[in-house]
This record gives C-alpha cells, sequence and structure tokens, in this order.
C-alpha cells in the first residue's frame, strides 16, 4: 500500500488517543470517520478536536491556509462501526487498552473489511499478535501514535511475525 493512496480512515475509538489521530489524519487532508460506541463521546471527541484546533491557532501552531471549520468537515463521527469501515483504505483502532475489547474490535474489522485494508492498532504495550484473530494477519500491524498525536509527529510501526513487509 502506497501511503499517499490514502484517502480516508476510519479510526475506531475517539477517546484521548483516537480523537487526536483523527485531527491528525484530517489536518492532512484525509477523510476521517471517527467511531465510538455512542453519541456522547463522539460530541466529546469532536469538541476536544475543535478546542485544540483554536488552541494551536491561538498559538500560531496553525497556518493561515489551515482552516478549523475545513479540518472539522473532514471528520465524520458515527457510532455505527460497519457502515463508518466501508471505503476506508486504512483503519486505526484507539479503543481502551483492554485485550478483550481489542480481540473484539479485531475480529469486527477482519469480517467488515477487503483484504487489502491495513488494521493499525495504536496499542502502547500490548501484544496483539497473541491473542488478534484476523483472517489475513499480515494486514495487522502496530501503529502506536505518541502523545498528543496532534503535537508529537511520531509514530511508532510495530510489524507483527506475519505483517507484510509493503
Amino acid at each position: 500500500m502506497d501511503p499517499n493512496d490514502v484517502k480516508r480512515v476510519a479510526v475506531v475509538g475517539a477517546g484521548l488517543m483516537g480523537n487526536s489521530i483523527a485531527q491528525t489524519f484530517a489536518r492532512a487532508g484525509i477523510e476521517v470517520n471517527l467511531v465510538d460506541v455512542g453519541d456522547e463521546a463522539l460530541t466529546h471527541a469532536v469538541s476536544l478536536i475543535r478546542s485544540s484546533l483554536e488552541v494551536l491557532e491561538e498559538h500560531g501552531a496553525l497556518p493561515r491556509d489551515e482552516d478549523i471549520d475545513a479540518i472539522l468537515s473532514r471528520i465524520h463521527p458515527s457510532s455505527d462501526m460497519e457502515s463508518s469501515v466501508q471505503g476506508v483504505d486504512f483503519v486505526v483502532e484507539a479503543v481502551p487498552e483492554v485485550p478483550e475489547v481489542k480481540k473484539e474490535v479485531f475480529a469486527r474489522l477482519d469480517e467488515m473489511l477487503p483484504e487489502e485494508v491495513v488494521i493499525a492498532s495504536n496499542t502502547s504495550g500490548l501484544d496483539i499478535y497473541s491473542f488478534a484473530e484476523v483472517t489475513r494477519p499480515e494486514r495487522l500491524l502496530i501503529a502506536h501514535w505518541f502523545l498528543p498525536p496532534h503535537i508529537i509527529p511520531l509514530v511508532e510501526v510495530v510489524p507483527g511475525p506475519d505483517t507484510a513487509a509493503e
């Protein structure tokens, strides 16, 4: 997969990491489907993103050519994971660091996504390769974003034993 071909992503989990990851993708011009279990979490996430962008703008860290409303228009919050992952090129899982929760998310994503879509976990310490059950392990990897993702431009990429090199 060529990173330049990524035009639409899904971020599953709108908490501390997920909302900031979504913001980073949206600032890069990528359409983002931000998924969480409820509307309250999604409303809060979008509010945090707007607030973060306003702080960046206030301190001169948001270039004048980056419009807050335009960035926010690229973020599409939803509690429907199935519809949110349709047509995406890349998925980032950013749910809580609970193996059972992550395992369920991976299983659902594996059922819903076409074979070529990469599934990346934002885990910071779990060995997802020991419990994630996916039919195509070559598309599974860890992409651990450093906190906060919209400030620190660093992503640690950790392939699994079966992750494809590309």
